[in-house]
């Protein structure tokens, strides 16, 4: 039990959802003498799964607004590996700025050429 208590202590503290996942199902059969750790484990899996979900969506729809939300939210329960939304979110600001920017027809019909070929909705 020992042993299985400091797994999950160390899945816990990897905020990682596959390995909070996988100590789970592991030490699902053990009796601990305190379970506080394994209602950690299963509420912070909950929230990591919930804020992977949101950001998923908020990549796929390509918006800023709801991306940055999403990307407070996952940063709010230590989502780890942010790169690429965080990234996503500055190229999708940095169009987004280009267009309120743009004037004259040639710079607009640039700053519209950047937001379709980044999939801006």
């Amino acid at each position: 039990a020992d042993q299985a208590q400091a797994a999950l202590i160390k899945a816990i503290e990897s905020r990682r959802i596959e390995k909070l996942a996988r100590t789970l199902e592991e030490v699902q059969d053990i009796e601990f003498s305190d379970d506080c750790y394994v209602r950690e484990a299963t509420e912070l899996l909950q929230q990591l799964r919930a804020a992977r979900q949101v950001l998923t969506e908020a990549i796929s729809a390509r918006d800023p607004g709801p991306l940055n939300e999403a990307l407070a939210a996952a940063r709010a329960v230590e989502l780890p590996d942010l790169g690429k939304a965080e990234a996503l979110l500055k190229k999708l600001e940095t169009v987004v700025s280009k267009l309120q920017k743009a004037k004259g027809i040639d710079p607009l019909r640039q700053a519209l050429q950047v937001g379709v070929d980044t999939r801006l909705p």
